[in-house]
């Protein structure tokens, strides 16, 4: 709207949420200045080229879900997109110095030795445990430790979301992160129980013409993940980005909101009629992270 002005946010943070939610603002007109306290942008999310590797040092792949792709398109990036190659879908975990291939089924899971007599039953018991009740949210770890037990999360879903969301399960929403797992046991009250009556229904569908299960793909960038940050930031603007500062300080000051930062030493004011923060929680918030000897998943 003519004469209109546009509205002052400032987004503390220059991790993939920080950069996206900047980017969505840009396109409905507002004015965004970004506050990131190191040089990279993209938080987690770097890729680095190692004596000819792709090294990722957080996420090295991530799902192409409608949103995403969506957003790649309008970033130009949709030919540095590089799907999974079949053989990715075998991994390895490396447990007392040896690569193991993670199993991708209940047989196959009996027969691993990535899990202990012990573990493996306590994951065949999964049907007999009953299903949460109580209201709230749940971490990832917990729901797996609660249905499938502690060995199930070390060695099979950490390592995973090490690599999907480069997050610790002990603070990722199972309902947000994994809602299919979530559903599995709220509709059939067991994650095997409801494992196989997928199955069940995919081979149906397989059998009708013009049915096909919906599946999603999991994708990287050419140059690895670190594509996608870079590319947000290009398009927002690398002068809307404070690199090398810290926020100090926030006070509301009748209808804006003051900030107050550090850079080089020296302290400034910004003003916002909005602040968005993504920076991380306290540590007083946080459980204990995980430590470097957690094992981490490598494709094949």
């Amino acid at each position: 709207m003519a004469g209109t002005v546009a509205p002052r946010v400032i987004v503390c943070g220059a991790g993939l949420t920080g950069l996206t939610t900047a980017w969505h603002l840009r396109r409905l007109g507002a004015d965004v200045q970004i506050i990131e306290a190191s040089e990279a942008v993209g938080g987690v999310m770097q890729s680095a080229s190692i004596d000819g590797y792709l090294v990722e040092h957080g996420p090295n792949s991530c799902m192409l879900t409608n949103e995403l792709a969506q957003l790649v398109e309008a970033l130009a990036l949709t030919p540095l997109l590089r799907p999974a190659a079949p053989g990715a879908q075998r991994r390895f975990i490396v447990r007392n110095g040896k690569p193991i291939v993670v199993p991708s089924s209940p047989m196959a899971m009996l027969q691993s030795p990535l899990f202990s007599v012990a573990g493996k039953l306590r994951v065949l018991a999964e049907p007999f445990v009953a299903r949460r009740t109580a209201g709230g949210d749940e971490s990832v770890a917990a729901f797996v430790r609660r249905r499938l037990g502690t060995e199930p999360l070390t060695w099979a879903v950490d390592p995973f979301v090490s690599g999907v969301y480069a997050g610790d399960p002990e603070q990722l929403s199972v309902r947000h992160a994994f809602p299919r797992l979530a559903a599995l046991e709220r509709e059939h009250g067991s994650l095997l129980r409801g494992m196989i009556a997928g199955a069940r229904r995919s081979r149906v569908a397989r059998g009708q013409p013009g049915i096909t299960s919906p599946r999603t793909t999991m994708v990287s960038f050419a140059d690895g993940m670190g594509t996608l940050p870079i590319a947000l930031a290009d398009d927002i603007g690398h002068a809307r980005i404070m690199r090398h500062t810290r926020v100090v300080g926030i006070e509301q000051v009748g209808a804006m909101t003051e900030l107050t930062v550090e850079r080089d030493g020296e302290r400034h004011t910004l003003q916002a009629d909005v602040v968005i923060s993504t920076l991380p929680l306290p540590p007083v918030f946080l459980a204990s992270m995980p430590s470097p000897n957690t094992p981490r998943m490598l494709p094949a």
